[in-house]
C-alpha cells in the first residue's frame, strides 16, 4: 500500500507540473526587469527610434517614462504619449530625478513579455508592476506597482 501511495502521489505531482507548465506557456503576463544598460541609456538620453514613448504623472514632474516597441500598441489611458527627442528625454530624466535623495533612485528596466522577449523599456522609481502582452492583438498593458520603491524613509520619498 505504501508503494501504491507513492505512485499515486508521483502521478498527481506530474499532472500538476504538466498543467502548470502548459498554463505558463500560454500566459500573457510579462515582467519589469531592472537593467543597468537601460538605466545608462536613459542617463545618456538615448531615444530608441523603434519605440513609442509615454510618460506617467504630471507633465511638471513625471513619475515614469515608458518606451514600447512600435510593433505593439499601449492599451492604457494612464500613460500620456509623447514625441520623444533626446532633448525632451533629457528634460524628463531631469524632472523625474528632481528631488531624489541620490542619483541611483530611478532605474531603467526592460519590459518583457511572457517569453522574456523585450517589448519596451521603463525608467522610474517603481521597480515592479504588472505587464500584460497580447501577442494576437499586439497590445501591451503596463501598470507599475507604486509600492515598489526602494525602502527609503517616508521623508526621503
Amino acid at each position: 500500500m505504501n508503494q501504491l501511495n507513492r505512485v499515486l502521489w508521483a502521478a498527481a505531482l506530474a499532472a500538476m507540473l504538466c498543467l502548470t507548465a502548459s498554463c505558463a506557456a500560454n500566459s500573457t503576463y510579462g515582467s519589469i526587469r531592472p537593467s543597468d544598460a537601460v538605466t545608462q541609456s536613459f542617463k545618456e538620453f538615448k531615444v530608441n527610434p523603434d519605440y513609442k514613448y509615454y510618460t506617467k504623472g504630471s507633465g511638471a514632474q513625471p513619475k515614469a517614462v515608458l518606451g514600447v516597441d512600435k510593433k505593439y500598441t499601449l492599451d492604457s489611458s494612464a500613460w500620456t504619449a509623447t514625441d520623444m527627442t533626446s532633448e525632451k528625454l533629457k528634460s524628463i530624466v531631469y524632472l523625474v530625478n528632481l528631488g531624489a535623495p541620490n542619483a541611483c533612485r530611478y532605474v531603467g528596466s526592460n519590459v518583457l513579455d511572457a517569453q522574456k522577449n523585450i517589448v519596451g523599456v521603463f525608467y522610474s522609481e517603481w521597480r515592479r508592476g504588472m505587464v500584460l502582452v497580447d501577442p494576437e492583438k499586439m497590445t501591451v498593458v503596463v501598470r507599475p506597482d507604486k509600492r515598489s520603491k526602494f525602502n527609503l524613509p517616508k521623508t526621503l520619498r
